[in-house]
């Protein structure tokens, strides 16, 4: 009996008390029948005390304190005390113990718990104390998962909030960007946010250009010598890519550039772009291309930060886009295309781009291409090679080596140039002798949303499309030419093959007859509408121009661009107008530009620095000796440019400078000290 015992299951099951295992004889039974006789005493006792108190009637004697003797009769017999459980055998500790850790294991609160009410009785106490730890961890990991679920929750309902009483751009980007982290937290929040961001582009339909201040680089001079360093000496390493008239070569992080080289272009990743030798007119492209840069600036063109006009070598200096081409991005699948994005630094191919990036590429391509008519100049050369994406698919229009003046007095015919242009985005009226124009920029346009749309090759698209399907080209249903990776709604691939190019009803961008073609901003409008759900731009609210909106109206009188009422109602909603939005670029481009400088300075510590921009600052003043009027105003410039970043109206009001003039002064101060401590 006593081995069956050490077998038992754990203590809260019944167990014989040890006086009583194996005697279950005469001893048993005459330890049983004294217990009886104390009982029958106990109850005589009882039955006498309530007699006496009945006789009595409540009396003196029922306060009086009974003796030790009747106290004695009164009082319940001692229980026995409990049986202590038996020894447990090791297998049965093992056995614990192993079912304890693996609870621990699992991580599992509930399944932990129900483990340690199981087997306490039974584990070794030091595998029992980590259990109890590992629990309390556990519960207190659970408090605050909990604390956080209802938060999260709390911040997307707010989210919600703040998305559904946006009433401006700037609040309904704010509301996206807020929403965004949180759509986890609710389901719904996802459809609104989709919902949210098609608005935001129907609302964004010109974006205002950056004017270039002084705290912004402006395009500088650089010796051949600096950019043949920067490049190990134009080393095959360092290409990125090659055109027709040119090499691009990624410039080493810190450019090796002379201590008389501008500090902003120190420590910037930045391509060059140098002529192929031998290549008539290489000189005079390059030169117009830094005449026409240093003319312009806008958010979707590329800047020029620097150049070299030597006969020995002429070169560009501008910034890395490290999403590659758009040409590259569609051609995926290409072996040379895939060696140029993994010379970016894309180990694994990309994704397919998806339909609304591709409509959202050609729009601000579209938007750098209006921005440049309005300024009389025409790109001559628009193709996706030339339209290049940083790491965030924000698009800008490069190689402007082929622009020219849309006024009279610098019209250029084709004769001159037209045998350099891509042959597929070279408009026919140009073979025929006519003149390059807006038009035939926004023919060059409307082949890339052709291509966009079916990835195919751009030479005689349509043509090989009609006989690939046997019919005319407005026949063709614009979903059995759409790439399936890209996923084209068959209403936006209709809406994308014909503002291509539609029948001769319909005006479009590649009608035959320049007559009949749409102008750029009537295609941007369409597109915007595209994105936003309204096909050719249908639901789209006119509005009067804003007030004071007189650079728009100039540019309207001089060059025959008119804003299209979208864009003019998008800029009336920006408290302050263009000088606001001026503001804010400007200050995120001096912050952007200030503080590589200090990296540099201040690179012998570059590794201890924290990556927070707030963190590292007070690490400069605390470990490297920043000023510490340089380091409060370095804290108003980032506040400033993450105000600006945030596109919201009312942070801007609280955290910005208050004027132009205050910013300005700022970054002209933060500049010199920079400047002094770079020596």
């Amino acid at each position: 009996m006593a081995g069956a015992s050490l077998g038992a299951p754990p203590l809260s099951a019944a167990r014989v008390p040890p006086p009583f295992q194996g005697s279950f004889g005469t001893k048993g039974a005459l330890l049983a029948e004294e217990e009886a006789e104390k009982e029958e005493r106990a109850k005589e006792s009882k039955k006498g005390k309530k007699k006496k108190k009945k006789k009595s009637g409540g009396g003196e004697a029922d306060n009086e304190a009974p003796g030790p003797s009747a106290t004695a009769d009164l009082q319940p017999p001692t229980p026995p005390p409990a049986p202590s459980p038996p020894p447990a055998d090791a297998a049965a500790i093992a056995a614990a113990d192993e079912a304890l850790q693996q609870a621990v294991a699992a991580g599992s609160y509930e399944g932990l718990a129900s483990a340690l009410e199981a087997y306490s009785s039974l584990a070794s106490p030091a595998v029992l104390a980590a259990a109890r730890r590992a629990r309390d961890k556990l519960k207190e990991a659970r408090r605050r998962d909990s604390q956080r679920l209802r938060k999260a929750h709390g911040a997307a309902m707010g989210a919600l909030k703040s998305l559904d009483t946006a009433d401006s751009p700037s609040a309904l980007r704010a509301g996206i960007a807020a929403a965004r982290p949180h759509v986890g937290a609710l389901p719904a929040l996802a459809e609104e946010v989709s919902a949210a961001e098609s608005k935001l582009g129907e609302l964004s339909v010109a974006a205002a250009p950056a004017a270039a201040e002084a705290a912004v680089a402006r395009p500088v001079e650089i010796a051949l010598s600096d950019l043949t360093a920067a490049t190990d000496g134009f080393a095959e390493g360092k290409l990125i890519g090659s055109g027709g008239f040119s090499h691009v070569y990624e410039a080493s992080a810190d450019l090796h550039l002379s201590l008389a080289a501008p500090p902003q272009l120190r420590h910037l990743p930045l391509v060059v772009k140098r002529a192929k030798s031998g290549q008539s007119g290489g000189l005079s492209r390059a030169e117009l291309e830094v005449k026409l840069l240093k003319a312009v600036s806008h958010p979707h063109l590329l800047p020029l930060l620097g150049y070299c006009l030597s006969p020995d070598g002429v070169c560009l200096l501008s910034p890395l886009m490290r999403g590659g081409s758009l040409e590259a991005r569609l051609r995926i699948s290409d072996p040379d295309r895939a060696a140029q994005l993994r010379r970016l630094g894309m180990v694994e191919p990309p994704r397919p781009l998806t339909w609304r990036q591709r409509v959202r590429i050609a729009c601000e391509a579209t938007e750098a291409l209006v921005y440049l008519h309005s300024k009389g100049i025409v790109h001559r050369d628009v193709k996706p090679d030339n339209i290049l994406l940083d790491e965030e698919l924000t698009a800008v229009l490069a190689d402007t080596g082929f622009a020219k003046d849309q006024r009279p007095d610098a019209s250029v015919r084709c004769r001159s140039t037209a045998l350099y242009m891509t042959t597929g985005y070279l408009c026919p009226s140009i073979t025929k002798g006519g003149e390059y124009s807006s038009k035939t920029d926004g023919y060059a346009i409307g082949i890339t949303l052709l291509v966009c749309l079916t990835s195919r090759s751009e030479v005689q698209l349509t043509d090989r499309c009609e006989e690939e399907f046997d019919g005319l080209w407005t026949n063709i249903d614009a979903s059995k030419i759409a790439e399936a990776a890209a996923g084209w709604p068959d209403l936006a691939a209709r809406a994308v093959k014909d503002l291509a190019k539609a029948g001769d009803g319909q005006k479009s961008l590649c009608h035959d007859s320049l007559r009949n073609r749409c102008t750029l901003p009537e295609a941007l409008t369409t597109l915007r509408g595209l994105l936003c759900g309204a096909q050719g731009g249908a639901g789209v609210e006119e509005a009067a121009p804003a007030p004071g909106d007189e650079a728009a109206a100039a540019a309207a009188r001089t060059t025959g661009y008119e804003p299209s009422p979208l864009s003019v109602q998008v800029r009336g909603m920006r408290m302050g107008g263009d000088a606001q939005a001026r503001i804010q670029d400007n200050m995120m481009l001096a912050f952007k530009t200030l503080m590589p400088r200090l990296d540099a300075a201040y690179a012998s510590r570059s590794a201890a620095a924290p990556d927070s921009f707030e963190e590292r600052i007070n690490f400069w003043h605390r470990e490297c000796g920043l000023p510490t009027e340089l380091r409060s105003q370095l804290h108003s410039l980032r506040i400033w440019a993450n105000a600006a970043r945030h596109h919201d109206a009312a942070r801007w009001r609280r955290d910005g400078p208050r004027s132009e003039g205050e910013a300005s002064r700022l970054v002209a101060a933060v500049t010199e000290t920079i400047g002094a401590i770079e020596g």
